[in-house]
């Protein structure tokens, strides 16, 4: 098994959330001592321990790399692992002016920054 997990509880411009980043922990432990995957198989982002604990921050930036690299990019990963993404934080939804349909989409912490605006 590989995963990439993400909590938020802090946004650069959003109003902050509780709990996150402690569901993503728990789940990161529960995978490595019950599942026993192993840790390098796991790349968790967090907001609020990132700081203090060694974990990156939760941008977009961040989350589209290391997906790619972790995941997409990885040559360890066989045809019959399982990957998992974990997120936990806000969404949003987004008009699509194409067909009046919404697109759902993740909010990383710095979304609705300029560096997010792509």
């Amino acid at each position: 098994m590989w995963a990439v997990l993400v909590g938020i509880d802090e946004y650069e411009n959003l109003n902050n959330t509780s709990g996150a980043c402690q569901d993503a922990l728990a789940l990161m432990g529960y995978l490595t001592n019950n599942r026993r995957v192993p840790q390098d198989h796991i790349k968790c982002l967090l907001s609020t321990t990132a700081r203090n604990e060694g974990f990156e921050q939760p941008t977009r930036a961040n989350i589209c790399s290391t997906l790619h690299h972790h995941l997409y990019n990885n040559d360890d990963i066989g045809p019959d692992d399982t990957i998992l993404f974990y997120f936990a934080g806000y969404g949003s939804s987004y008009g699509n002016s194409h067909d009046n349909s919404s697109v759902n989409a993740l909010c990383p912490t710095d979304r609705g920054s300029v560096a997010d605006s792509h």
